[in-house]
């Protein structure tokens, strides 16, 4: 009985030793003294000597109490490799996601029957000498990691490389602009929700000078932003590539080099390239300065600045923004603006305040109060009465007071490119990067995480005398797309590093053919580990990537990186996915959740959105995601607009 303790205390040990490795390693795996993937190597098979070590020292307790010593041997070495052949088909199917090639298949077979004989012999030779001083912590770091060497061995070379996102163009119609030389001017708008735009039939005025623009434009009436944060989205914007790709997947994220961009793409044929941003994140610590000439941010630093009690944001990327465009007057130019009106905090000229208190359309949320943790009043309602103890629906009544606002400087803006003479040969394109939540779906206030269709659905509006006039197109499209379409209504030849597709066959002719079916956006998340979303015009799939902790994920990807060659490593096939299926059609607000009601459906998008995920990555296997450095007082301001914590 002594004897059969000490066996378990023995076990026990070297459980804790190879516990205190796992921790060690789990703190710093990326780090290790040793090359990838052996790093990731011993990291997981120390953490599955753990949980075998643990149930060893279980086991030998129990023992001691019911079995005779042979049969104490014989049925825990039994039992141990039962459980072995058991568990780890279903660990690596776990772990290692869809696996589906024979190859991989039988891999696994092969590996368990391994697993399970090495489990009896051991379990065996364990119970008859006992693993006195700890060593079977360590003996099973071997055991595993030759375990694991054998599983990275079994990578084959015959896996195919996924078919490009980029789509053939074909024939593209001869556009109008391309025979005279017509400049661009791109208008991205912070945070603006298409359906709170009178433009796409918002009860509130809101956007009467888009409304007079629209008359002469085309208009798309459902465009989909491909990113919930700013930078990734206007970074698809300028790119005409996806998030997975172009690596900016977050505010703090810079836009890598090897991007190539309109500005740099229009720079080389000749154009003057100019932008003016009001958003503090997009300036040139972050690259989004990449191929312009002149790139001028508003200076925004510190909280103070960002909660001024008379922002005129619009004003002040204008005294930028005019002097700019009278400066390129004689040349072809690009010029990009970017407005941070109607970013939070929503506080709004005095003379703006009050237009939409008390509406009719206000009701609707009246007595509704705003959750502590979304009231971006707090840091000034001490100092301001007229901001204290308010509720959601004076929270949206000033945030469709800031889109009055700019709508109002939008206007003077067309005015003023009339006076110029500017009119008939730009090229207007206005966006958003994404919208906004107003507590419609997980209890999110004034905020845009999630990519449900108030944070991605945008407006996208292109006006030039020589296109359609009062156009209005249901065909959904995504932020993409922008890149491509430019480049083919002014006659240029398509970069092939963009992954959208033109659209100027639809705008020019109504033709929809070619146009694909599927349109992706992220939501929020740790760099790439976030929700994902894929849609079509009538129904939606969100599936939601849910991290098991940093332990957990460091052992899925250790395992993953093991048997995936680096080329064709994704990192979403290593969580756990929660589904939402919405009927776009009959249900635009997505209140209704139908996972698991239409079987075929959700396959349908579920296989549409890992053949986007894997052919994303895969196109952005060379490319790492690089932090900007920050200046501290811009670094306060984001912190201020919720962009970094």
């Amino acid at each position: 009985m002594v004897k059969a303790r000490s066996d378990a205390i023995g076990v026990l040990c070297g459980s804790l030793v190879s516990l205190v490795f796992v921790v060690l390693a789990g703190a710093g795996y990326k780090n290790l003294p040793m090359p990838d993937p052996l790093g990731f190597l011993v990291f997981v098979a120390a953490s599955l000597s753990v949980a075998l070590s643990l149930a060893f020292t279980a086991g030998a307790w129990l023992a001691t109490r019911i079995f005779s010593s042979a049969r104490r041997r014989m049925g825990m070495a039994t039992g141990v490799a039962a459980a072995g052949l058991i568990l780890w088909p279903w660990w690596v199917f776990h772990v290692l996601g869809r696996q589906s090639r024979p190859i991989e298949l039988a891999a696994i077979g092969v590996s368990a029957l391994a697993l399970a004989s090495l489990l009896w012999v051991f379990s065996y030779w364990l119970s008859a000498r006992g693993p006195s001083r700890g060593r079977f912590g360590w003996v099973g770091i071997v055991l595993l990691a030759l375990l694991a060497w054998g599983l990275h061995a079994t990578r084959a070379g015959e896996y195919v490389p996924p078919a490009p996102l980029r789509s053939a163009a074909g024939a593209l119609p001869l556009s109008p602009l391309a025979s005279k030389p017509t400049n661009l001017l791109l208008i991205t708008v912070d945070t603006l929700r298409a359906d709170h735009l009178s433009l796409y039939g918002y009860g509130r005025r809101t956007s009467p000078a888009l409304e007079a623009l629209a008359e002469r434009s085309v208009v798309f009436e459902s465009a989909i932003s491909q990113r919930t944060f700013t930078a990734p989205s206007i970074a698809t914007i300028l790119t005409g590539t996806y998030p997975p790709t172009h690596k900016t997947l977050d505010n703090r994220s810079h836009l890598r080099a090897s991007n190539v961009t309109l500005a740099e793409t229009l720079s080389e044929m000749g154009f003057k390239t100019v932008a003016a941003a009001g958003n503090p994140g997009l300036g040139r610590a972050f690259r989004f300065d990449q191929g312009f000439e002149s790139f001028q941010t508003v200076a925004i630093k510190g909280e103070a600045e960002v909660y001024g009690l008379d922002p005129r944001e619009a004003d002040l990327l204008g005294e930028l923004a005019l002097p700019l465009l009278e400066e390129v007057r004689g040349d072809r130019f690009f010029a990009w603006l970017h407005f941070m009106d109607p970013h939070t905090p929503y506080i709004v000229p005095e003379d703006y305040r009050e237009i939409y208190l008390d509406d009719p359309l206000s009701d609707a949320n009246k007595g509704a109060q705003t959750p502590a943790h979304s009231n971006y009043y707090k840091p000034i309602e001490d100092s301001s009465p007229f901001y204290r103890n308010r509720g959601v629906d004076f929270a949206i009544s000033q945030y469709d007071a800031e889109i009055k606002f700019l709508d109002d400087y939008l206007g003077r803006l067309f005015a003023y490119l009339d006076e110029l003479g500017l009119s008939s040969n730009t090229l207007v394109i206005l966006t958003a990067d994404h919208g906004e939540n107003m507590g419609e779906h997980r209890g999110v206030y004034f905020g845009h995480f999630h990519p449900y269709q108030h944070t991605i659905r945008v407006p996208l509006v292109i006006a030039h005398p020589d296109l359609p006039s009062g156009l209005r197109i249901d065909r959904k499209v995504s932020l993409v797309d922008i890149v491509p379409t430019v480049l083919s209504l002014l006659g240029l030849p398509q970069n092939p590093e963009i992954q959208g597709q033109s659209l100027a066959r639809l705008i020019l002719e109504g033709d929809e053919r070619g146009l694909r079916p599927y349109h992706y956006s992220t939501g929020t998340g740790r760099l790439a580990y976030a929700t994902q979303s894929v849609q079509t015009d009538t129904h939606k799939l969100i599936v939601d990537f849910r991290r098991e902790g940093f332990a957990i994920d460091a052992i899925f990807e250790g395992l993953g990186k093991l048997w995936v060659p680096p080329d064709f490593f994704n990192p979403y096939h290593y969580r756990r996915e929660k589904f939402e299926l919405y009927d776009l059609a009959q249900d635009p607000d997505e209140l209704v959740n139908l996972a698991g009601q239409d079987p075929q459906r959700q396959a349908e998008l579920e296989e549409a959105l890992w053949t986007w995920l894997d052919a994303s990555h895969y196109e952005a296997r060379e490319r790492k995601t690089e932090a900007a450095e920050i200046d501290p007082g811009i670094e306060e301001a984001l912190q201020a607009l919720g962009y970094v914590e």
